[in-house]
């Protein structure tokens, strides 16, 4: 076999290229190509054998450094394509600590009977019960999948395993809520607000460090403040009641919303804060 046949093939291969399109690009330059045959019969016996060779090995090796260790993980799926109309899906779980992928599973829409809105959950499934033989999972972060929520409550097998909902995904859903608000009629001095109010929601996450009444508290804040109102008498928590930030410069920016108003009573309605 000739080195450039076969270093080609697997490039074409690694590339994330199809040898169709390959061997089109050769015929508008008039360049020799590779045989499909030979494309295939190099990828079959040689490329992907290794290639299986070498992921196999690197999640081995994450897979030991958890010895007497318990994992948290990250999970989420990705769709070939958008909409829910896709063929394929693979769910990944990672390790925000150890900054890798721990596991990968790929789904196909004919093991769901054609719903694809399915695949991420079968997706998740199957990369949990292969990791809970390995190492012990502690917690689990996903989106607000329904589905998944659903069989991370009433599962036996993950009882043990706390399931946490991804901020990254709240901010973007608070972001949406709060523009879909602002549509509401004489609320549109709220659309400015919405990126500011999903920021806060990071913001607050971050602060409380775990602790609910503190979110509650710090979350809470973004009503006085989108009206001007930097002190009050009390938070939820019982501290003094006042916004984190200091002295605020003139205001040139986002108009302040009126307390009471239309827009921050629908301000309030999408965050659900009833105080």
């Amino acid at each position: 076999m000739f080195a450039g046949n076969f270093q080609l093939a697997v490039c074409i291969l690694l590339s994330g290229n199809s040898h169709k399109k390959f061997e089109l690009l050769c015929k508008f330059l008039n360049l020799a190509c590779i045989s499909v045959t030979s494309f295939q019969r190099i990828q079959r016996l040689y490329a992907v054998p290794a290639i299986q060779n070498y992921w196999d090995n690197m999640e081995r090796d994450i897979l030991d450094s958890y010895q007497g260790q318990k994992a948290i993980l990250c999970g989420d799926g990705r769709n070939d394509s958008p909409g829910h109309s896709a063929h394929y899906l693979s769910y990944s779980l990672a390790d925000a600590n150890k900054n890798c992928i721990v596991h990968t599973e790929v789904v196909d829409v004919r093991e769901v009977n054609g719903k694809s809105p399915n695949m991420e959950r079968l997706g998740f499934e199957r990369s949990m019960d292969k990791l809970k033989r390995t190492i012990e999972i502690d917690e689990v972060v996903t989106d607000a999948h329904v589905q998944i929520a659903a069989v991370m409550r009433k599962c036996d097998k993950y009882k043990d395993i706390k399931h946490s909902w991804d901020l990254w995904h709240g901010g973007k859903n608070i972001h949406r809520k709060v523009i879909e608000a602002s549509k509401a009629k004489n609320c549109k001095d709220l659309l400015p607000w919405a990126a500011a109010v999903r920021n806060h929601f990071w913001y607050a996450a971050r602060e409380a460090n775990g602790s609910e009444i503190k979110m509650k508290a710090v979350w809470f804040q973004i009503l006085h403040h989108v009206v001007n109102e930097h002190e009050w008498v009390l938070n939820v928590d019982g501290s003094i009641g006042k916004c984190g930030h200091g002295p605020l410069p003139d205001h040139e920016g986002t108009a302040w919303l009126q307390k009471g108003s239309p827009s921050h009573l629908a301000l309030k309605r999408s965050l659900k804060i009833s105080v």
